[in-house]
């Protein structure tokens, strides 16, 4: 994250850009403006952010110089789940699911990767190993479609409803079959519950 208040700060950042791009990291951003930024838009669209304390938050009403000094560690953790406001989102029991070590980019080894899928009765859930928390939640109720990669068996691709393009899982390739046939279980259950509330609110 930078700001292009200074000349000097702004080549940092580009150099740190061009690097990240140079080593094909799938998502890079610059954030004009820097923490500060982030913070007001995490405030503005009531994102969760973690341990945030407003008394010591070096970003509520702090001097901009105090923020510039401040590292990330310091400074915030925003959480990680975007798509859906707070008040919605309710995560199924997990401490019993397997969990599937995978990767989101096709060029990332699944073992150096910090991700794996788990699948609840009506969710597949993106987790960060690393720190034991879920990063992105999708409903399977919402699942259109699951396809192959034509030459890879261990990619998959999933198109859920409300998602603008598909998205990649890598998976280790003696996992996909039981990973795909749970899914698609859920799915089927999932539907015939629809099925039977419908049935029985016309009746």
């Amino acid at each position: 994250m930078g700001s292009n208040s200074e000349e000097e700060e702004g080549s940092v950042v580009q150099k740190l850009y061009n690097s990240f791009i140079q080593h094909e990291f799938p998502y890079v951003s610059i954030i004009d403006g820097g923490y500060p930024a982030c913070h007001k838009f995490a405030m503005q669209h009531n994102l969760e952010i973690k341990s945030h304390k407003p008394l010591t938050c070096l970003a509520c009403g702090k001097p901009e110089k105090t923020l510039i000094e401040s590292g990330l560690n310091k400074f915030f953790l925003v959480g990680c789940i975007y798509d859906q406001p707070k008040s919605k989102i309710v995560i199924e029991p997990i401490d019993k699911e397997k969990i599937y070590r995978c990767s989101l980019d096709e060029t990332q080894s699944i073992e150096d990767n910090s991700l794996g899928l788990i699948v609840t009765s009506s969710q597949l859930i993106v987790y960060n190993i690393l720190i034991s928390k879920p990063k992105t939640v999708y409903e399977i109720s919402k699942l259109k479609k699951i396809s192959n990669h034509r030459s890879k068996d261990d990619v998959l691709y999933f198109n859920f409803s409300g998602e603008q393009s598909k998205l990649a899982f890598v998976l280790k390739s003696s996992e996909v079959k039981e990973f795909i046939l749970k899914v698609r279980r859920n799915f089927q259950k999932l539907k015939k519950i629809d099925t039977l509330e419908k049935n029985n609110s016309q009746a």
